[in-house]
């Protein structure tokens, strides 16, 4: 067993939204005596953002230069783990096919129900565990790859900064002239089609409830 596990976490970083959130804080929270962890970025969006003892590498923009750079990477640093981060991209399948080219492990993180189509069959066979972070996003899987492969792990929160009871909700209410009475829904999340808020607003709307 090697003295710290090296997992190289492989991320586009063109947008910060929840898969880079939820990075950023396994990357903080990561026990350093037992891990060390390595992150290959395309872009450098997340890159102040990142926590220090982290080692990180750009991803080349052209793809035979990247896969040989990424050869040589986990030979070089003796990488035990390749963790993916990102949807279906180049990025994922090229990360794919030099861990099973090295013969090492390799997880890949869904984080969407969107189906890749034929990369999924593709990715699912060369991972070698997928991490779904609900049962909707492992439910995508069922038709293309072993059901058995497919884990089903939920994003961590930290309640100690998303805590109920530290938030005054009367206080809220009246910054937003909100009626006591009233019942108030809200959503957070990227303002995409696939996050549901145009069905959220739908609901409202048939219930009568004002749309803040």
């Amino acid at each position: 067993m090697p003295r710290r596990w090296k997992i190289l976490f492989v991320e586009r970083g063109s947008l910060e939204g929840g898969g880079q959130f939820s990075l950023l804080q396994l990357l903080s929270l990561m026990d350093r005596s037992i891990f060390q962890p390595y992150l290959l970025l395309s872009e450098k969006d997340i890159l102040p953002r990142v926590p220090p003892g982290v080692s990180v590498r750009p991803i080349p923009r052209q793809p035979l230069r990247w896969m040989i750079g990424l050869l040589r990477l986990i030979r070089g640093e003796g990488i035990h783990l390749i963790h993916v981060n990102t949807g279906v991209t180049r990025e994922s399948l090229i990360a794919a096919l030099a861990a099973r080219l090295l013969c090492i492990p390799l997880i890949w993180h869904a984080r969407v129900i969107e189906s890749g189509g034929l990369m999924d069959r593709v990715l699912g066979r060369l991972s070698t565990r997928i991490v779904a972070i609900s049962k909707a996003v492992k439910r995508r899987f069922e038709p293309v790859t072993d059901p058995e492969k497919v884990v089903v792990i939920y994003n961590g929160v930290d309640t100690r900064r998303f805590d109920p009871s530290s938030v005054d909700g009367r206080a809220i209410r009246r910054a937003f002239s909100i009626p006591e009475e009233s019942l108030v829904i809200g959503t957070v999340s990227q303002l995409i089609p696939w996050k549901g808020v145009v069905v959220l607003s739908f609901i409202l709307r048939l219930t009568g409830s004002p749309l803040a």
